[in-house]
């Protein structure tokens, strides 16, 4: 029963990661512009828009952190796995690289936050633009967060022998 356990730990891990993946490269920021009433809504994606390859500080926070915490995440799964299979003893570095993705999960959630409430602009009545995180920051941040959690739980542990 306890080897199904770390199955499941790793898998859920795993899934975790996916969905950090999934999120890195689908919808990050959602748009919607409206102009004389007529509203039209845009995705933009982290690595394929002009808003995220200017120059400003605070788009490069948002990829940078958001790419932090796929490695993060997936240096947890390797380590994992190598807890599963009883190559190497690793909790304290899994601990470790567990703790730094939900760290860095939490602050790109956050920035990408900040950064879509910055891009926000009205001209009074006659046109307006409004942003917020898409689907794909919902999912790094979800995916992170639950690969950090799940992956602090250790892994393929024994049982210390009784003399």
């Amino acid at each position: 029963m306890k080897n199904a356990k770390n199955w499941i730990l790793f898998a859920v891990v795993l899934v975790g990661v996916a969905l950090a993946l999934t999120g890195l490269f689908i919808a990050y920021m959602q748009i919607t512009t409206t102009v004389a009433g007529a509203s039209t809504t845009s995705t933009t994606t982290l690595f394929e828009s002009e808003f995220f390859t200017e120059t400003s500080d605070l788009s490069r926070a948002c990829m940078a952190f958001a790419i932090m915490t796929v490695i993060f995440a997936c240096v947890t799964l390797i380590l994992a796995a190598l807890q599963l299979s009883n190559v190497a003893r690793v909790n304290q570095l899994k601990m470790v690289t567990s703790a730094l993705s939900v760290v860095c999960a939490i602050i790109a959630f956050v920035l990408i936050c900040v950064f879509a409430n910055d891009y926000s602009a009205s001209l009074g009545g006659l046109a307006s633009a409004t942003s917020a995180p898409a689907i794909g920051a919902y999912l790094l941040a979800i995916g992170g967060i639950v690969s950090g959690l799940f992956g602090f739980f250790p892994i393929g542990q024994r049982k210390k022998s009784k003399k």
